[in-house]
């Protein structure tokens, strides 16, 4: 018996990442999820079974179409919920994220639709302000100006802008040879480490090295550990009216 990966999304770097996965059991089969985030390889995972007699699920045909179909961001907690269409029915995905150090958790259940004709409700007000796909959406100037001190692990995955000061420039390379960086900032609500790859690196390289050292980094929360270590995407001189901003 051996497990099936059907889906997998990365999720930039530091080990952030979600997998689906499924194994054939008399009746049909077992359905498994895992969420891993952060250095230390925190992991949130559910099981479920999906009904399907003949065992007649072809991914090559119906391959997972992860949906999110529900949203609640709390002052404390955060609460996503997805979907996908399996044999006769649908697998939804349930996660909780509480606010600080304590564990997030997720859980599956199968629902019975044998003609799929659950339909998707109209989008929280959330997301009818931000239709775009993540991926165009992060082309734009989307950081929120924040302070990494009150930042949780609600935030992972968030675009984010943080000012300070460059303590340190760290270069290493890929294993195809490019330079890339990783970049320690001292904002006033605590130091974080941002990770500029080859492309942004070589645009941001003379401001990073060079510049009078306060910037605004705007990058992709990655993880929330002893440190916030982001993705880095633009970098902006903090001095008012330098007007230098390198994408």
């Amino acid at each position: 018996m051996k497990w099936e990966i059907i889906k997998a999304i990365e999720h930039g770097m530091l080990n952030h990442y979600e997998m689906i996965a499924r194994l054939e059991v008399p009746g049909g089969w077992l359905i498994k999820y895992i969420d891993v985030t952060g250095r230390n390889g925190h992991a949130r995972q559910g099981i479920a079974y999906v009904p399907d007699d003949e065992n007649t699920w072809d991914i090559s045909k119906d391959p997972v179409q992860w949906e999110r179909i529900a949203n609640y961001r709390g002052p404390n907690f955060t609460e996503d919920t997805y979907r996908f269409a399996v044999p006769s029915g649908w697998i939804v995905v349930q996660g909780y994220y509480p606010a600080g150090k304590k564990h997030s958790h997720v859980s599956l259940v199968f629902v019975p639709d044998t003609e799929h004709c659950w339909q998707k409700e109209k989008p929280t007000v959330k997301e009818e302000n931000n239709p775009m796909p993540r991926e165009d959406a992060e082309r734009i100037s989307t950081g929120v100006r924040t302070d990494p001190s009150r930042m949780s692990e609600n935030d992972v995955g968030a675009i984010v802008a943080i000012s300070g000061t460059v303590r340190d420039v760290k270069e290493m390379r890929t294993k195809k040879g490019d330079s890339m960086a990783a970049v320690t900032l001292e904002s006033p609500g605590g130091v974080c480490m941002f990770y500029f790859f080859p492309d942004d690196y070589r645009r941001c390289h003379d401001l990073l090295l060079h510049g009078n050292g306060a910037l605004t980094i705007e990058g992709r929360v990655e993880s929330i550990d002893e440190m916030v270590t982001l993705t880095a995407m633009k970098a902006q001189s903090s001095i008012e009216n330098e007007g230098l901003i390198f994408f």
